[in-house]
């Protein structure tokens, strides 16, 4: 069974973009980028479950070369890729995407006392995590279950 592969407008902005951009920083340079990004749609159209499903079914594709990945969904019948972010800089969740909940958050301190150190039995060298995690969108301190 072959999935239609679906770019959504905002994705194919981002890849126009993109392309202007490199192709203003040196000719032929876009061109190489939209052909990468083209072999990647081929890739995920022939193995769509080949990237690990991450937040909401999100995967994300590295676009050979460049840093961007292709980030889509398969819903049904179909792979909705919805944006193509660029890598190194702090990335921004597009607006309007499925995997938009709220606007983003910048990052605030922890405020409080660090939690206790987990001990007893489910302490033991087989349960090497932290001690607390904290939320990347909050404050709230998430503690391993004993």
């Amino acid at each position: 069974m072959s999935l239609q592969l679906v770019i959504r407008p905002d994705a194919e902005d981002e890849l126009t973009a993109a392309h202007d951009w490199y192709e203003s920083q040196q000719a032929g340079v876009g061109d190489d980028f939209l052909r990468a990004a083209d072999a990647v749609f081929v890739r995920i159209t022939a193995q769509p479950e080949l990237y690990a499903a991450g937040y909401r079914g999100a995967r994300q594709a590295p676009i050979h070369r460049f840093p961007y990945v292709v980030v889509y969904r398969i819903v049904g019948t179909t792979i909705d890729v919805f944006a193509v972010v660029h890598t190194k800089p702090a990335p921004t969740v597009v607006a309007g995407s499925p995997l938009t909940r709220r606007p983003a958050l910048q990052s605030q301190p922890v405020a409080g006392p660090r939690p206790a150190p987990i001990t007893g039995v489910a302490a033991g060298s087989n349960q090497l995590f932290y001690e607390s995690v904290t939320c990347f969108r909050g404050s709230t301190p998430l503690r391993r279950k004993q």
